[in-house]
């Protein structure tokens, strides 16, 4: 059997996937939050810009 090689990542790696992850699902969510009033999709935009821009703080202090 072949091993399978485990992809080892940083922690700072880790936490721009998780960045990436928010900044790619925050339109279609607002988008669909949209739905039910502007103030939802406002909300889960800031929301989710607020979360990256802690996650960047966080990620200055793991070096």
């Amino acid at each position: 059997m072949a091993k399978k090689k485990e992809a080892k990542m940083t922690k700072t790696e880790i936490i721009d996937k998780v960045i990436e992850t928010v900044n790619y699902l925050a339109v279609p969510i607002a988008t669909v939050c949209g739905i039910w009033g502007l103030d939802v999709s406002v909300y889960i935009a800031a929301g989710c810009g607020a979360i990256a821009s802690v996650l960047s703080f966080v990620k200055l202090f793991y070096k």
